[in-house]
């Protein structure tokens, strides 16, 4: 079962056809990331898996932000 993507974040048309570009779900996750990576705190640039926890973070968010949506 995939997770929902939440559609295109900037649907639009071209020459007649949909181009759906990014995902809303990627969208707000590069939103949560940059909110993130915001706080030094949050990341060390050496340590991998604090890269990988911090991605998966934004993604958590990112993933609460299209379920409460859809209430």
């Amino acid at each position: 079962m995939s997770k929902d993507n939440g559609g295109p974040a900037f649907p639009e048309n071209w020459n007649g056809q949909q181009v759906s570009g990014m995902t809303l779900r990627d969208y707000f996750a590069a939103k949560a990331l940059a909110w993130l990576a915001a706080n030094p705190s949050m990341i060390s640039a050496r340590d991998s898996g604090a890269i990988s926890y911090v991605v998966g973070a934004a993604y958590a968010v990112a993933d609460a932000m299209i379920l409460e949506r859809a209430q």
